[in-house]
């Protein structure tokens, strides 16, 4: 009888446990959760981070013109007369015109937004009432890069009509007629373009964001982690759009009249027409790299919610990236025209007579035309986005019934005899 409890007693007992254990869990949630320095606990952490940029880097859109020259003209008009002598004309009519043009661009490097960003969030938070842990983290990067070297125009010898005229008479008795001279167009040309490498990023960004909670909630804990990171990039890169002409002529026309009457000697012609254009056209683009989207981004959430009370504990975790990029890259839609000319004519009209001698033409005619068109590109290069992300997310949630001021709630409810 001495080692048993009577069943009124241990009820009695019970009972006597439930009302304090009710009444300390009153007078806790009074204390703790009543708007005192103990009760509710709020904490919020906010960053918010933009890089907003644009880059524009230029070497290009140039123009080079060796030689623009308009209508050229040129006559001869020679006569002689010898009576027991020589008749001599050595004159010539001639159109020259000729020009270089040359570009050679530097490298063009353009960078819209480059940044690295460290976000790092801790909360300890230990509420006698309700709580609550929101912690948030944005970060926008945004960035447009332009980069050219190209767009470029080089034009060697742009020349207008060119006439050339030769009009010679030699008229010898007893003696020597003779004509040297000639009617002759020339135009040359040439046209280099030589541009350096074009790199454009729009966005180049490296984001690492850390959140870290540890929340005790008397009545109810609540935890919210939120990360959003955002990155855009343009990027345009251009080496190429290049026009590069050797020569640009308009109509050649040599006229050679030559008439020589030798009357007991001799009468001789020498002269020609001829016209020549002649043309080369280089175009060497160097390498276009474009990136619209370049980044790495690393997020780490870790939360302990715990809460009391038989209230559950919430815990909310979220994560948001967006990489978008748009790469452009260009060394192409080039055109290269080593020769572009109008009409050619070549005229030689020669006359000889001789009486009681010789008589004798030895000129000629010809038309020229020759061009050497060339291009060369580099390589292009582009990539839209290009990223890495990794994400860690580690939560603890617990609901009551866990702790009562600091002791576990088993512990209480042992004490008093409910266990």
């Amino acid at each position: 009888m001495s080692g048993t409890e009577p069943a009124g007693g241990r009820t009695a007992r019970r009972v006597l446990g439930g009302v304090l254990l009710a009444g300390a869990a009153f007078v806790g949630v009074g204390f703790f959760g009543a708007g005192t320095a103990y009760g509710q606990s709020v904490t919020s952490q906010d960053s918010d981070v933009n890089n907003v940029g644009v880059g524009v880097a230029n070497t290009g859109g140039n123009t080079a013109v060796g030689n623009a020259s308009g209508d050229q003209t040129a006559v001869n008009s020679q006569t002689g007369v010898a009576v027991g002598g020589i008749a001599a004309n050595q004159g010539s009519a001639t159109n020259t015109s000729s020009g270089d043009a040359t570009i050679v661009t530097g490298p063009a490097s353009a960078t819209g937004n480059q940044s690295a960003t460290g976000v790092s969030q801790s909360a300890g938070t230990g509420g006698g009432g309700t709580g609550v842990t929101v912690q948030d983290a944005d970060v926008n990067n945004v960035g447009v890069g332009v980069a050219n070297s190209g767009g470029n125009v080089a034009v060697g010898n742009v020349s207008g009509d060119q006439t050339a005229v030769n009009a010679q008479t030699a008229v010898g008795i007893g003696g020597l007629a003779a004509n040297f001279g000639s009617a002759s167009n020339v135009s040359n040309g040439s046209a280099t373009i030589v541009t350096g490498p074009a790199v454009a990023v729009g966005n180049q960004s490296w984001t690492g964001i850390s959140q870290s909670s540890a929340l005790f909630g008397g009545v109810l804990g609540v935890t919210v982690q939120d990360a959003d990171v955002n990155n855009v990039g343009v990027g345009v890169a251009n080496s190429g759009l290049n026009l590069a002409v050797g020569n640009i002529s308009g109509d050649q026309t040599a006229v050679n009249a030559q008439t020589a009457v030798g009357i007991g000697g001799i009468a001789a012609n020498f002269g020609g027409a001829s016209n020549t254009s002649t043309g080369n056209a280089t175009i060497v683009t160097g390498p276009a790299v474009a990136i619209g989207n370049q980044s790495a981004t690393g997020i780490s959430q870790s939360a302990t919610t715990l809460g009391w009370w038989l209230l559950p504990a919430v815990t909310v975790q979220d994560v948001a990236v967006n990489n978008v990029g748009v790469g452009i890259a260009n060394t192409g839609l080039n055109l290269a025209l080593g020769l572009l000319g109008g009409n050619q004519t070549a005229v030689n009209a020669q006359t000889a007579v001789g009486i009681g001698g010789l008589a004798t033409n030895l000129g000629n005619a010809s038309n020229v035309r020759s061009g050497n068109a060339s291009v060369l590109t580099g390589g292009a290069f582009a990539i839209g986005n290009s990223s890495s992300t990794t994400v860690v997310q580690s939560a603890t949630a617990a609901g009551g019934p866990f702790f009562l001021f600091g002791f576990p709630f088993w512990l209480w409810l042992l004490l008093f005899g409910w266990l």
